[in-house]
């Protein structure tokens, strides 16, 4: 058995709900947060006026997207997810980690550190 493997599945709840961390440009209170300087389209194009990244998302990454900003919680977002698209749960819950993880990383969104899982 991959203990790490499903610690890591398992995680994406407390990467997403656990921390709260105060930067510059936002305050965080235990969700992940659009930074401030990302704009989001309805068609989901993804500017970053900080970084001059520019991003498009698929229906499934905009819908997801929507979800963070509105500052949802992890069991919210997958029960809405779960009964609108063609996605089992441990499906999601990888694919969200992985999403969250390419948000953190453009700098779309601010958070905690998502490496810590105590």
């Amino acid at each position: 058995m991959r203990i790490n493997q499903w610690r890591k599945i398992e995680s994406a709840e407390q990467v997403l709900n656990k921390y709260s961390v105060k930067t510059e440009n936002t305050i965080i209170t235990g969700k992940m947060k659009i930074a401030a300087e990302v704009k989001i389209s309805d068609n989901g194009f993804v500017f970053n006026s900080k970084t001059g990244d520019s991003f498009s998302l698929n229906p499934f990454g905009l819908e997801l997207i929507k979800n963070i900003q509105q500052e949802r919680d992890f069991d919210d977002i997958k029960k809405e997810i779960l009964g609108r698209f063609d996605v089992d749960e441990l499906t999601f819950e990888k694919d969200f980690y992985e999403f969250c993880a390419l948000l953190k990383h453009h700098q779309i969104i601010v958070q905690g550190n998502p490496l810590d899982f105590n």
